[in-house]
């Protein structure tokens, strides 16, 4: 699911149980603790991409999440606003058409 949240300027895209937020400079691992999305760990700043081999993200639990969001929810914008290929503000504040599958907080 992809979550944004006007008053925090981020964006939650997120699994069951841990997360991707992303705000304008960086994104951060995210989980569900006590019915609660929190952060987890050191922020990264961005942009940030996938290294190209699998292997390569075994260790690294952000990229891990990345990789996995990317795969149940293919289509999504999350790769393009990691690596800045898309604006920010653009996925901040999506056209109309575009919001079908976003909750807005």
């Amino acid at each position: 699911m992809r979550v944004v949240n006007h008053a925090e300027q981020c964006i939650g895209y997120r699994l069951h149980m841990i997360g991707v937020r992303v705000y304008r400079d960086y994104c951060q691992l995210t989980g569900l603790i006590a019915g609660k999305w929190d952060t987890i760990g050191p922020p990264r700043l961005l942009p940030v991409t996938l290294p190209a081999e699998i292997t390569n993200i075994q260790d690294d639990a952000l990229f891990a999440t990345i990789y996995q969001y990317d795969r149940e929810c293919p289509g999504s914008d999350l790769l393009d606003v990691l690596a800045q290929r898309k604006s920010f503000d653009h996925a901040l504040n999506p056209p109309a058409a575009n919001t079908t599958l976003t909750k807005v907080l």
